[in-house]
């Protein structure tokens, strides 16, 4: 809200002392002078959101499926070995982006991914505390429902999809804001 209210501030209530939280006299001389100042200098300010907005929704589309389906099968599913997945996604809960900003680059480099859409995307396509989270959330729905869905003739997918997927559309919700912000974050800490 802070930041949308200054963005339509003009110049004079931009710099006013005291400051103020909310615009008193919106206008969009601002935008209109960011944009007349890109195109003089040659800045393609268009370009630069197209690529933001693809991959961060690139990103948000693929995190939520691969996070989603992890989490369904780390809860649900018996297999050998989900233990310890689970407890090396808690491990990477502990690492910020930063400590692993450089690891992340050399791997890109070495792939050949450099100044690519890929990139940006692959690197944070894994999302740990999301991952907790659904799993923790999926951990409440009753195994009994899961039973009842395999005696009706369900699969592993059907199940996720006729009645995981329903029954956590507001999770999905928190977690798709919680990774924008992370993502958006991400993106613009690597510029600085």
């Amino acid at each position: 809200v802070y930041i949308i209210n200054h963005a339509f501030k003009p110049m004079d209530e931009l710099f006013a002392f005291p400051p103020t939280f909310f615009v008193r006299r919106p206008t969009l001389d601002n935008f209109t002078n960011l944009i007349k100042v890109s195109r003089n200098s040659g800045i393609p300010l268009s370009r630069y959101i197209f690529n933001s907005f693809v991959i961060t929704l690139v990103t948000i589309g693929l995190s939520l499926v691969f996070t989603t389906l992890a989490a369904f099968s780390l809860s649900k599913l018996k297999y050998r070995g989900r233990n310890m997945l689970m407890q090396i996604n808690q491990i990477a809960i502990m690492f910020v982006a930063t400590a692993v900003s450089i690891p992340r680059y050399l791997i890109i480099a070495k792939l050949g991914l450099v100044d690519s859409y890929l990139a940006h995307i692959l690197p944070l396509l894994s999302v740990p505390v999301a991952l907790f989270l659904v799993k923790q959330f999926v951990d409440q729905v009753p195994q009994v429902l899961i039973e009842a869905a395999y005696i009706d003739g369900a699969g592993p997918w059907r199940t996720f999809f006729h009645i995981f997927v329903p029954l956590s559309k507001p999770l999905i919700a928190t977690i798709t804001l919680f990774t924008i912000v992370g993502h958006w974050n991400e993106f613009f800490q690597g510029l600085v």
